[in-house]
């Protein structure tokens, strides 16, 4: 379980771009349930038992992660960004983060 969550950590989900954790979770799920698609892009997946329970077990689970867009590149190169998600400022304050899709 500690070696799918350090995987998951390690993608990059912001908002409206998950999908790189949901193919890893397609991807770790196999065989194990059917994987469907939604338009709006959420994974479901359902795992039908040996035989009818009397009860239903839905689990349900963010694939995003909060993050920035960039809203203006300045002549000098500096970066104009937007919180993605519940961000604090108070929290963003000396952080690394990666840009772009190379992940500079």
């Amino acid at each position: 379980m500690l070696k799918h969550l350090e995987a998951l950590c390690r993608l990059c989900g912001t908002s409206g771009n998950e999908q790189d954790v949901r193919a890893y979770i397609q991807q770790t799920i196999g065989d194990l349930g059917t994987c469907t698609v939604d338009p709006l892009g959420n994974l479901l997946v359902l795992r039908k038992g040996r035989k009818r329970p009397e009860k239903t077990l839905m689990l349900s689970a963010h694939m995003d992660e909060v993050g920035f867009i960039i809203t203006y590149i300045e002549d000098s190169g500096m970066l104009r960004f937007s919180a993605v998600g519940g961000i604090l400022p108070p929290v963003t304050a000396g952080r690394m983060v990666e840009v772009g899709p190379n992940r500079i």
